[in-house]
């Protein structure tokens, strides 16, 4: 490519040597061309060192001559062509040349001068990596270097394009073409090393569009640096066609490199697997050509005129190219991106073994911990982020933000403050991982962006440790900021969600009425629609936990809460939380009593997804049933409906307690249980089903008091069990343990009183009254204080004095038994328990009179005429007491005729009033029957003493 000009024969060159003594007599002018002939005869023959000795030479000699120009391009090419180029040299030659532009090689000497300054600009690469201390300096000088060689490049291409004369019917490119090839290659090199892409790209640009230079040999090169800028400037298109050539891929300089970018494009692409494929075809070729280098480089001879061959080859040998560095960490990346977390582990860690001077291997460990916290192995994460996150580094703000992550998540979870540090260490991560992204806004463009994404991530945390306030405000901050414009969506979800869950339900029902606002197209409406209906459900939980609220105002707060759960229902019957919403729809219905229709929302949530947070489905959908059982089961038909209830509730309850054993519902399900198989046992015709009901209703109240023997439910469980006992025919178990209510610690549960009522009442069964007086006696005395303080409670007061009259009545005690009963009949006027202590009262005065006319009677036979009257007297007071007696019992019964309009004591007063009545009547006949015999027998004593 070297433009000789030989003026002269070799003969004249010999002749001139030979005659020495004789030069001179040769003029001046001829002895110039002699000696620039030498020089460039020399050159040709490629004995630089002479050829550049006789050049210089020819301008010492000779500087004035017009041929000057030709020995400084002359010597300028000498110099840039020995082993040990001369760029200063060459340059201070070249500089003279191209300032005339009428020199005729001028555009070659345009293009050595860039190709020298070039060369400059590389060594003093070379010289920054080897002295790091000197690095920028050094990178500057390079930029000042490439800049003057672009310069002489554009200048080179400008003046060979105006020489090129295009011929459609050339076989072979022009020599005028190809330079003009070569220069724009040239030009657009060094545009790229400036960072100059879309300059780089259109210089370019006519390889890949002008059929001209489609020959020509600078082609492969050519379509390189087009598509290498196109791919910088983002235009992957232009880079796939540019790159996607075969020719240019197997090229042995840069086609490693061309496979790498089109790598780039295909993952950019979302073609993960050319981009894989690209990836390790560079891997592959490298190893081939490191391979091939080394061998080459055994035989030093072959670079005795490419010195920048060997240097290539040494350094390829020494260490990978760039590009092959960024294919190992690229296919890495691909794995991650997958999910292949495992594998792309294994890369990650491995970069850094076979690359520890590499820059990127600090990015290859960050990567490596990001992949051990998708993997789960948190401890290991830690140690690998740590020591990044303490290296005041552009990846510090990230492996602080991945080390949160993994710190969130390392806690043992059945250790509730484990959790709580975990997650208190992970938001002092956070809270830093911020601050460092902060600092570094002002010269990293995407900071900015990396701290919001690490701000979300905190807000996250915040959320699970519970600071939903917190993580409230910053969702808002983020929206307010406008850096994630595209997570506007997400981050207005999350807010409404953070207020809701941070209990301020009115804010986030203003969120949730902007976010249905302003994106009428999202597909997060319907989780947005959810936390609406969540808001109002809320509302009406906490209202109903005041016991002085109104009804109407709880039935309406549950009745909005239902109305958007339905909607909700109806309107996104795809929503992945559906069978959540309908459970809490349900839940409104039972909190309004309408136990059938929650049936019918509870039967429609799919087993499946009974588990979880609705793992209480079926406990919830077993109490309803209970609730629905009617309580009389007097008709065949109403039994049989009993039975069916109960058999389903007890399937779902004993399901539910056994899948659910640590569920805070666990022990009511059980005590539900047991009730549901009482319930059966009391509807079953045939005895052995009814002992195996009984059987398991024990069975499952001696699970709850086993296993959750601390539960509040677990007197509750004693009682019932000892029930069960009795419908067994154990009463004496049954009494021992009823006794425990009277003992620590069951004496102080709520239920004692009704569980020693209960134990009384089997003493009176088993003919013990006296026995039943004591427990109900100390019973009393204990518990009727603080019942009659207790508003839930205190109508227990009358049924306790009520039994306990029973036992006096029993014990034949009426007069202590009487004044109970009256006490009852004050106290529970509108009760059914008033009628049968006004019945007892009644019959209280019966006995009372009966025990008193039985001890009369006894004495109307004495002998002394004061004690027989003592006694008619005591027998005429029994008869005015059975007259009493009888007159209240029917003034009590039409008392409670408007009261108890259907109460059997009613009946039973009247009954027992006529018998006392009846009582009293007799008394009256036996006593007129007695005046009668007497008055006849004095009348009779009269009429004889008459006679005699």
């Amino acid at each position: 490519m070297l433009r000789t000009r030989l003026a002269f024969a070799i003969c004249a060159a010999l002749i001139f040597a030979a005659f020495e003594p004789a030069a001179a007599q040769i003029p001046p002018e001829q002895q110039a061309e002699m000696l620039l002939d030498a020089a460039r005869k020399a050159y040709n023959e490629r004995n630089l060192p002479f050829a550049a000795e006789k050049f210089r030479e020819f301008l010492q000699k000779f500087g004035g001559n017009g041929k000057a120009i030709d020995a400084r391009y002359g010597l300028a090419l000498a110099y840039l062509e020995m082993p040990e180029r001369k760029y200063p040299e060459a340059i201070e030659q070249l500089q003279q040349v191209i300032g005339n532009r009428n020199f005729a090689d001028f555009r070659f000497a345009a293009y050595y001068l860039g190709l020298a300054k070039r060369a400059q600009g590389l060594t003093e690469l070379a010289q920054a990596l080897a002295k790091s201390a000197e690095a920028p300096q050094r990178k500057q000088t390079a930029n000042q270097r490439f800049t003057e060689a672009q310069t002489q490049f554009a200048s080179a291409a400008a003046a060979f394009k105006e020489r090129v004369k295009p011929d459609p019917m050339a076989k072979e490119p022009s020599i005028e073409l190809e330079w003009l090839s070569r220069s724009l290659c040239d030009q657009a090199e060094m545009e790229l090393r400036l960072s100059k892409a879309k300059e780089a790209q259109q210089t370019a640009t006519p390889f890949a569009k002008d059929p001209a230079l489609a020959k020509s040999r600078y082609l492969r090169l050519g379509l390189y640096y087009h598509g290498y800028a196109s791919f910088l400037v983002a235009d992957f298109p232009s880079a796939a066609r540019a790159l996607n050539r075969q020719d240019v891929q197997t090229d042995a300089v840069f086609g490693s490199h061309a496979r790498y970018l089109m790598g780039r494009v295909h993952q950019h692409d979302g073609e993960l697997a050319e981009a894989g494929s690209q990836y390790q075809a560079v891997l592959d070729q490298y190893a081939k050509d490191k391979t091939a280098a080394q061998e080459t480089l055994k035989r030093p001879d072959q670079f005795k005129n490419n010195p920048e061959e060997r240097v290539r080859l040494e350094q390829l040998v020494k260490s990978p190219p760039d590009h092959v560095i960024g294919a190992a960490f690229a296919a890495a990346t691909l794995h991650y991106e997958a999910g292949r977390f495992a594998e792309a582990s294994n890369r990650f860690t491995e970069f850094g073994k076979q690359y520890p001077e590499s820059p990127r291997t600090p990015e290859a460990l960050l990567h490596a911990g990001f992949c051990q916290v998708q993997l789960k192995q948190y401890p290991e994460a830690i140690n690998t982020l740590g020591p990044l996150a303490q290296k005041q580094t552009a990846l510090a703000d990230q492996a602080l933000l991945w080390l949160g992550k993994a710190q969130a998540l390392h806690f043992d979870p059945a250790n509730p403050q484990a959790k709580t540090n975990a997650l208190n260490a992970a938001i002092n991560t956070l809270k830093q991982a911020s601050e460092r992204a902060g600092q570094t806004a002002n010269t990293d463009p995407e900071a900015k962006l990396r701290r919001a994404e690490i701000q979300l991530e905190l807000a996250d945390v915040q959320q699970v440790a519970g600071q939903n306030r917190e993580a409230a405000a910053i969702y808002e901050q983020l929206l307010n900021e406008k850096i994630l414009t595209a997570r506007s969506e997400e981050l207005t979800q999350r807010m409404a969600d953070a207020w809701n869950l941070a209990g301020d339900y009115a804010r986030s029902d203003q969120v949730c009425d902007q976010f249905m606002k302003s994106f009428p197209q999202s597909p997060l409406r319907p989780a947005v629609a959810f936390r609406q209906a969540e808001n109002a459900y809320f509302v009406a939980l906490n209202a109903a936990k005041n016991p002085n609220a109104p009804k109407p105002e709880l039935d309406k707060a549950f009745d909005e809460a239902a109305k958007r759960f339905q909607v909700l229902i109806e309107k996104y019957p795809e929503f992945e939380r559906l069978s959540l919403a309908r459970y809490s729809l349900a839940v409104c219905l039972i909190q309004k009593s309408e136990f059938e229709k929650a049936v019918t929302i509870l039967e429609a949530i799919p087993p499946p997804d009974r588990n979880g947070e609705l793992a209480i489905v079926p406990y919830q959908l077993a109490s309803c049933l209970i609730r629905l059982s009617p309580t009389k089961t007097d008709d065949a038909i109403v039994a049989g409906k009993v039975q069916e209830q109960m058999q389903v509730a007890a399937q779902l309850l004993d399901a539910f307690a056994g899948a659910n054993p640590q569920s805070p519902h666990a022990p009511d399900a059980l005590l539900k249980l047991g009730h549901c198989q009482q319930r059966l046992a009391a509807v079953l015709a045939q005895p052995p089903e009814k002992q195996q009901a009984v059987q398991a209703a024990r069975v499952a109240y001696e699970k709850l008091m086993n296993q959750f023997p601390k539960d509040a439910r677990v007197p509750q469980a004693v009682l019932e069990r000892a029930r069960c006992m009795v419908l067994v025919n154990d009463r004496g178990g049954a009494i021992n343990e009823l006794k425990k209510f009277a003992q620590a610690p069951y004496q102080d549960t709520p239920i004692a009183p009704m569980a020693l009522l209960r134990l009384a009442t089997l003493f009176r069964e088993q003919n013990q009254p006296a026995e039943a007086v004591k427990v109900l006696d100390e019973c009393r005395k204990k518990h009727e204080g603080p019942l009659g303080n207790d508003k839930e409670r205190a109508a227990w007061v009358p049924v306790l004095k009520y039994h306990h009259g029973v036992a006096l009545l029993e014990s034949a005690k009426p007069a202590e038994a009487r004044p109970l009963f009256e006490q009852v009949v004050q106290q529970a006027a509108d009760k059914a328990v008033a009628a049968e202590a006004a019945l007892r009262g009644g019959q209280c005065r019966s006995l009372e009179a009966k025990t008193k006319l039985d001890a009369a009677r006894q004495k109307l036979g004495a002998s002394k005429p004061e004690e027989r009257a003592a006694a008619e007297k005591a027998v005429n007071d029994c008869f005015v007491a059975f007259t009493e007696a009888g007159k209240y019992l029917e003034g009590q019964a039409d008392a409670f005729k408007q009261a108890l309009p259907a109460a059997e004591p009613r009946a039973r007063m009247l009954y027992d009033a006529a018998w006392a009545h009846r009582v009293a009547a007799d008394m009256e006949i036996n006593s007129t029957r007695t005046k009668m015999q007497q008055d006849e027998h004095k009348r009779l004593i009269d009429a004889a003493q008459k006679k005699n």
